[in-house]
Parts: C-alpha cells; sequence; structure tokens
C-alpha cells in the first residue's frame, strides 16, 4: 500500500490517485484476461458491512467467494510466502 500513499495528515493515509487509477485498469486488464481464459477470481469479504454485496457479486460472476476473516489470513501467508521463495530464487 506505501507506494501508493501520497501523505499522510492526522492519521489518515491519502491516495495518490493518479498511481491508484493507473493500477486499478493494470488489475482489470488482468482480471479480464485471466477470465476470459477460463480463471476464477475469489471474491474476499471480510468487513461486515461489504459481505452482502460481495457475496452477491460474486454469485452473479460465478465465483467462489469467502466471508471468513481467517481466509483472508490464510491469503496473506501464501502471498508472504510465495515472495519469500521468490526473493530466494526457489519460485519461477
Amino acid at each position: 500500500m506505501a507506494p501508493f500513499i501520497f501523505t499522510k495528515r492526522n492519521g489518515i493515509h491519502i491516495l495518490d490517485l493518479q498511481q491508484t487509477t493507473k493500477m486499478i485498469d493494470d488489475v482489470h486488464d488482468y482480471i479480464v484476461k485471466l477470465v476470459s481464459n477460463g480463471g476464477k477470481v475469489m471474491f474476499v469479504g471480510t468487513k461486515k458491512q461489504a459481505q452482502d454485496a460481495i457475496a452477491e457479486e460474486a454469485v452473479k460472476a460465478g465465483m467462489p467467494i469467502s466471508t471468513s476473516a481467517g481466509s483472508a489470513d490464510c491469503l496473506r501467508i501464501i502471498r508472504l510466502f510465495a515472495a519469500r521463495a521468490a526473493s530466494q530464487g526457489l519460485a519461477s
């Protein structure tokens, strides 16, 4: 998240919208390509107020969903291990 933070004021992070918009466009293109080739995207919604909306969109898209905070933690751990393995030349 740090590369996208423009500044911090009174404990509130102000995002750099130019970088954020570019990244959202890049992610959109990646997701479209992935799904058009038969790939799946897991929808993860761990915030109570967002769970229903995320579940509804996942069902519409025919994609898997998780609303458990534990699954979000597992995804973070997997990403951490993958990054460490890559940094040590253990993964491609």
